[in-house]
């Protein structure tokens, strides 16, 4: 798989981009006669017409003024023009620029067959000007039409080069590694997983930061990249993992493979490190045909438990799994991310865990987020809502880059919650109308909504589960200024409080153990909490939204924060509000125990009666 770039300078656009100004059109006729009425005409038709007198300079003006449209006399320096036309044409540049030779008096077919032939794109008589001004018309609509489908080619090929590329370490990610190991599968040749995993990540960020981390993956993927075999294909997987997909390589040559990438790796030297290195535990797993699994999502899990086997016995090494028809290898505890206890109010299980529980666990000690990438946008505007003195322009651009985005502050923006004095029309217009704080609630709201999509099972769950955080958010933004509470982080507390679910989910849906739905709902309300805690640890959100993702299902006690405390009740009332009816007398005992009052309640009810669903039909 070839190393690609992705170009930083194509814009996102949904529609033809505008023309700064007038067309450009230049006028290259020797005989001021005949150029200056050609370029009052011109101008006459809102065009921005300049003229050039010098033959043998031409080509120096074409560059300095990139002119949408080129006149040129046919006739001009002796016929010098035809053959001018052709050395324009042959250049980078000019070469999608149309132009057009012009004549005075009559033209003959001949001239023009030559002047067509020479590299022009028409011809026409200077004396015909109703039929000279249509002619450009149409030539540089023709260009306008040009120039959008060459741009969105272009930004469809960027799109296409995002949609394979990592953005950190500008390899291959996991959906292009997952290409081609189907078909490496499909096409039943041998082949080999390398599954790698940096050794003690974690404490690198911890204690160097997570810039020094990025150094790290950054040259882990270089290292990669450069010890790939011709055929070979390797990526960043997620997190601190990466993958080669070797072909060709049986299993006598997979290890001596790996043992080559581990043995670069372990050589990296890292100024940001010091004298600290770096090592990877790498899993490896062989597929040959006929006699291996007919799935890659087989060879892939044998893969990652012999990277387990290889954490487990001492880091820095290469394990090899057994084949298919061998006993797996047993799933030892994870030694990366260990996984919090689950909230007391929620508890797991008594039982040993079942297979899909286990299966879950170990997903979750990888430290993988299993949700999508917290956009640039939104850690931005995270850090910048507090500030009086934010860089409203720079989130503003941010969020341009992405069109759905952009969109949706727009519908935002003018909906009716909004729009009470006129309809904005750029997303600095709305940020202006909303705020930076609202802009980062509805940053998060989008990538949580996210969630939601491109799951095998589990859709219906998750949808409900975010349908209900939104309606907490809103319920616990109500309580806060109704009770006249900090509410900085009310919406967020109560949007990303059960995120936790979505990602628990998320891992469900692509494990191979299937379960009931009442056993599902059980390992779900055990892990979510830890696994939104952790999310929210990993995308750095303040600790209250961490505390609020961790612990929300808890006893109540003196200690237990405001936020929490409001959060809670929170998730009472749109629990209600979904059953569309008011909390009954237990429910209401306990929200006035955490600080919602009856004379509050009905307020916040309605409120957030306004953000439900309409019911179904």
């Amino acid at each position: 798989m070839g190393q690609s770039h992705i170009s930083a300078a194509v814009t996102v656009s949904s529609r033809p981009p505008t023309v700064d100004g007038p067309a450009r059109v230049l006028v290259v006729v020797e005989e001021p006669h005949r150029r200056e009425p050609l370029r009052a005409l011109l101008v006459k038709q809102g065009y921005d017409a300049r003229t050039f007198s010098d033959l043998g300079d031409v080509l120096r003006a074409v560059h300095e003024y990139q002119p949408q449209m080129i006149l040129l006399d046919a006739r001009a320096g002796g016929g010098r023009g035809l053959e001018l036309a052709g050395e324009i044409r042959a250049t980078e540049l000019a070469r999608a620029t149309p132009i057009v030779l012009v004549a005075s008096g009559t033209v003959d077919e001949e001239l023009v067959a030559k002047g067509l032939f020479a590299g022009a794109d028409d011809f026409v008589s200077l004396t015909r000007t109703t039929e000279l001004v249509a002619r450009v018309h149409v030539h540089l609509r023709n260009k306008r039409g040009r120039d959008l489908l060459d741009r969105l080619r272009r930004e469809r090929d960027a799109f296409r080069r995002d949609a394979s590329l990592d953005a950190l370490t500008q390899i291959p990610n996991r959906r292009a590694i997952g290409f081609a190991l189907e078909r490496a599968t499909l096409e039943g040749v041998p082949y080999a997983v390398f599954f790698m995993d940096v050794d003690d990540f974690k404490s690198i960020n911890d204690t160097l930061g997570h810039e020094v981390g990025d150094q790290v993956l950054r040259a882990i993927a270089t290292a990669v990249r450069s010890e790939a075999r011709n055929g070979d294909s390797y990526g960043r997987y997620g997190g601190e993992e990466f993958v080669v997909v070797a072909r060709g390589a049986t299993a006598d040559v997979a290890p001596q493979v790996a043992e080559r990438h581990r043995k670069r790796i372990e050589g990296l030297r890292i100024p940001a490190l010091g004298d600290r290195g770096v090592t990877v535990s790498i899993g490896v797993a062989v597929f040959e045909p006929g006699v291996s699994e007919a799935d890659a999502a087989s060879v892939e899990r044998r893969a990652d438990q012999a990277l387990y086997e290889a954490k487990r016995s001492g880091k820095n090494r290469v394990c090899v799994a057994p084949t298919a028809e061998a006993p797996d290898l047993p799933a030892p505890e994870s030694e990366r991310r260990p996984v919090p206890p689950p909230s007391p109010a929620r508890p797991a299980p008594r039982a040993a865990p079942d297979p899909l529980e286990a299966a879950l666990v170990r997903q979750l000690g990888r430290g993988r987020v299993w949700l999508p990438v917290l956009p640039e946008a939104a850690s931005e505007a995270l850090q910048l809502a507090g500030n009086p003195d934010a860089d409203l322009k720079r989130i503003a651009r941010l969020v341009d880059r992405e069109p759905t985005l952009a969109a949706r502050f727009l519908a935002v923006a003018n909906s009716a919650m909004y729009a009470r004095v006129g309809k904005v029309t750029s997303t600095m217009g709305a940020l202006v109308r909303f705020g930076i704080g609202g802009a980062r609630d509805l940053l998060f709201q989008v990538v949580y909504e996210s969630s939601c999509t491109g799951l095998a099972r589990y859709r219906n769950e998750v949808s409900a589960s975010y349908q209900r955080s939104v309606l907490c958010a809103v319920a616990s933004r109500t309580i806060a200024k109704t009770l006249k509470e900090p509410d900085e982080y009310a919406y967020l507390a109560g949007l990303l409080h059960d995120i936790g679910e979505a990602r628990v989910f998320r891992i469900l849906s692509e494990v191979r153990e299937k379960s009931t739905p009442e056993r599902v709902r059980e390992i779900v309300d055990a892990h979510h909490e830890a696994a939104g805690a952790e999310l929210a640890r990993e995308w750095r959100l303040p600790a209250e939204l961490v505390a609020a993702c961790g612990s929300h299902h808890g006893d109540v006690t003196d200690a237990t924060p405001v936020l929490i405390r409001h959060l809670m009740a929170a998730d009472l009332i749109s629990h209600a509000v979904l059953q569309r009816r008011m909390p009954d007398a237990e429910e209401r005992d306990r929200i006035a125990a955490l600080g919602v009052h009856e004379d509050h309640l009905r307020g916040v009810v309605e409120a957030t009666r306004l953000a439900a669903p309409p019911p179904r039909r």
